[in-house]
């Protein structure tokens, strides 16, 4: 790992500031050290077979010493079983080796990829967590191995001149040849492999959506679209992947023949030189054996260029992830929040499109005011309230609670003193308890209660195993309604100090909205900020004020008759239940 990241230093471009990926890298010297160790005995005891050739040819076969064929016989065994277990300790170290990586690295890594899915407003991110498994299998596993022998190989080389100088020169001669076709396949290779990445991922993409999307596509008959698009991508992929492989097999091929061919061409010149009497027998077959230790490592590296590719792309893009996260483990802890909430000439744009969808947004809303925020569709309701949760960050401006800018505050305990209901509501996979309680410590009596406060606790004791009952990912096996009851019993809980809803009673009943009404009157009363976004006037009874935002700004702000009053002409009453149409 710590040659690893010498070998890729240059691709970052912010080496100076080290990651969780570069400090766990220099944690680990001391292993990476011991696995360098244990590679390089391995590869000085790969010579036993050529020393032992080489002595019993040229010492016992003279002499028809028994005594020293047995002496050298049990002294080679011995040596290679201790290369045998040497090797397997390499082995041990160097699994453990990754697990610990993997300790390091993966949770901030985790953080890192969401915060990238916020600020984007994609998924594809989740690839990172299976780069990292790529970039550490091979470093960990057969890299840095791979990397000891070709170190060792100059050694190797060294004892083929020793043997005889032809041996050394043909030698150099097969390694300028393989490194020249490595070189080769790398230029070949390295382009069609990348291509390969970025269809595989676009395939992958594709078909997360297929499915997330499944319901509709069956239904609007999408099915045999999506299916085509699919196997486009997918036949991309495997042509990219086929023309590298195809053009990495042909310089494995020749890199094969280079190494068969030379190890005929060392067997051939070194009976000539015995015959002439230059070199004994034994030197003969023990050059055969050292030419293939020392030819061996780059014969590898061409077959496994490709691993090395996916792991050097891997290593970049975890370090990219990295280097674009926000760091905020050492942020200062701030007093407990009471809910009030400001903006100042906040600008947000969406991350996809980079389209300015809110500008110049300013207010201040006090603790325990209930604020319904309404307005045209697509004027930019839910994109606020996303930022005034944390989640969508602002270009420009900034959103305060209770005096510290959102980003001040730590993010596990921000969200402790947040309720958030989106608009379209996801559950977790787990129990209706684990998800009510956020999935941390579970307090059933802070659970019930939580149920009771938005009117939940009856319908979930209806559910098969009431609390207990277990969800599906997207919360299947629940109607939308029920679904948005648990998400606000989840919201509610711990009684957090800003409880944000986006349009909470929109797959919700008659019984449902009289909940959702209690629910918001007994938050108050509590001492929450409360902030509901809707189309329908009957929730507008139990609020304080009104945020009437429009084109993209907050049109009207203030007290609920005044706002109400300028914005509904004087001879419509809203009726319950209907929409708001500020217009």
């Amino acid at each position: 790992m710590l040659t690893s990241s010498r070998l890729f230093r240059r691709s970052s471009p912010d080496a100076a500031l080290p990651t969780p990926l570069n400090r766990a890298i220099a944690a680990a010297r001391p292993a990476v050290l011991g696995l360098v160790g244990f590679s390089s005995i391995t590869c000085i005891l790969s010579l036993v077979p050529a020393i032992y050739m080489l002595n019993v040819f040229d010492r016992v076969m003279n002499s028809r010493n028994t005594t020293t064929l047995v002496m050298l016989t049990a002294i080679a065994l011995f040596l290679l079983l201790t290369s045998a277990a040497v090797d397997r300790l390499r082995a041990m170290v160097s699994l453990r080796l990754g697990l610990w990586c993997d300790d390091k690295v993966a949770p901030p890594l985790l953080t890192a990829v969401q915060d990238a899915a916020l600020r984007s407003g994609v998924r594809s991110e989740a690839q990172t967590l299976r780069e990292l498994d790529s970039f550490r299998e091979f470093w960990t596993g057969t890299g840095i191995h791979l990397l000891v022998r070709v170190a060792w190989a100059p050694l190797f080389v060294g004892l083929l001149f020793f043997l005889h100088p032809v041996f050394g020169l043909m030698t150099l001669g097969g390694v300028v040849i393989i490194a020249a076709l490595s070189y080769a396949n790398e230029r070949a290779t390295s382009q069609s492999l990348v291509q390969a990445a970025t269809s595989a991922q676009r395939a992958s993409n594709r078909m997360a959506s297929a499915i997330r999307n499944i319901e509709v596509m069956h239904a609007m008959g999408m099915r045999e679209v999506f299916r085509r698009l699919w196997i486009a991508d997918h036949r991309e992929t495997l042509a990219w992947q086929s023309r590298s492989s195809d053009r990495a097999a042909v310089y494995a091929v020749l890199s094969s023949f280079t190494q068969s061919s030379l190890g005929i061409g060392i067997l051939g010149a070194g009976a000539y030189l015995a015959i002439h009497g230059e070199i004994s027998a034994g030197a003969v077959f023990a050059s055969r054996i050292v030419f293939g230790q020392a030819v061996s490592p780059l014969i590898e590296i061409v077959k496994q260029w490709k691993s090395y590719v996916s792991a050097t792309m891997a290593y970049n893009n975890v370090q990219a992830m990295f280097r674009n996260a926000e760091d905020t483990a050492d942020r200062v802890l701030l007093p407990p929040p009471e809910g009030a909430l400001s903006a100042r000439g906040v600008a947000i744009e969406n991350p996809k499109t980079r389209k300015i969808i809110l500008r110049s947004v300013s207010f201040d809303i006090d603790p325990a005011d209930v604020v319904a925020m309404i307005g045209p569709s697509g004027s930019g309701k839910s994109t606020l309230v996303r930022a005034m949760v944390g989640v969508l960050p602002p270009m420009m401006g900034e959103i305060r609670l209770d005096g510290a800018e959102l980003k001040h505050w730590q993010m596990e305990q921000l969200g402790a003193n947040i309720g958030y209901v989106p608009q379209e509501v996801d559950l977790m996979a787990g129990s209706i308890a684990q998800n009510i309680c956020r999935f941390g410590r579970r307090d059933d009596e802070a659970i019930v209660e939580a149920a009771r406060l938005v009117g939940a606790h009856e319908l979930i004791q209806q559910l098969p195993d009431g609390y207990n009952t277990r969800i599906d990912l997207e919360g299947g096996g629940l109607s939308g309604g029920q679904r948005q009851r648990i998400a606000l019993a989840r919201a509610v809980y711990g009684e957090p100090a800003l409880l944000v809803l986006d349009e909470p009673n929109a797959n919700l009943d008659a019984a449902g909205e009289q909940a959702l009404i209690r629910a918001i009157r007994e938050c108050k009363r509590i001492g929450m900020t409360v902030i509901i976004v809707t189309h329908k006037a009957q929730i507008l009874a139990v609020v304080d004020k009104v945020m009437f935002i429009n084109g993209g700004t907050v049109s009207q702000y203030g007290p609920r008759e005044e706002v109400m009053a300028r914005i509904t002409p004087r001879n419509v009453v809203p009726i319950p239940g209907k929409q708001i149409s500020g217009e």
